[in-house]
């Protein structure tokens, strides 16, 4: 890269979880606090589709939250399920993954275990769920509380934006 490009990522970076922290902090109703992470999360990674599934364990459902974004606003919408709306049988519980060609022969998913730090790469071994049917490059992290899997957050893009392995960690 040019030089200084590694400083401006990483101010960049903080920024954003600055901002995270500041609209946390606000005291606003959960939904509206979801949608204005969410929102700020595909303006940082460039990216159309963000969907938030987390299990409740009060009432045994799974609660997804989508934010589209479409260029003059963006489309909520707050689904419950049973179970859980997507299935990554490619991957382990720990791991979030990237795939960055989605056309239907075969792709493979960059494996990122949060709980370790190592990288694989897995045949991804059926066709995946995808937030959007016009995405193209699909970014997914899980969400673990004491190495428990309770959902997951997954990015999309209709673009040709590539994900990369820092989006991967840094999500």
């Amino acid at each position: 890269g040019y030089l200084g490009e590694h400083e401006r990522q990483s101010r960049r970076k903080l920024g954003f979880m600055l901002d995270l922290l500041a609209a946390v902090r606000r005291r606003r109703p959960t939904g509206r606090t979801l949608t204005l992470l969410m929102r700020q999360l595909l303006r940082f990674l460039h990216a159309e589709h963000a969907q938030l599934t987390v299990f409740d364990p009060d009432s045994g459902r799974y609660f997804t939250w989508s934010v589209i974004r479409q260029p003059h606003h963006h489309r909520v919408r707050l689904r419950i399920t049973d179970n859980l709306p997507f299935v990554f049988d490619f991957a382990a519980p720990t791991e979030g993954f990237l795939v960055n060609d989605l056309s239907p022969k075969r792709p493979s998913a960059l494996c990122y275990d949060v709980a370790t730090g190592t990288l694989t790469r897995h045949p991804v071994t059926r066709p995946l769920e995808l937030p959007g049917a016009d995405v193209q490059a699909l970014l997914v992290s899980p969400i673990l509380l004491q190495r428990q899997l309770h959902g997951y957050v997954l990015i999309g893009t209709t673009t040709q934006r590539r994900f990369t392995r820092e989006d991967l960690e840094f999500l």
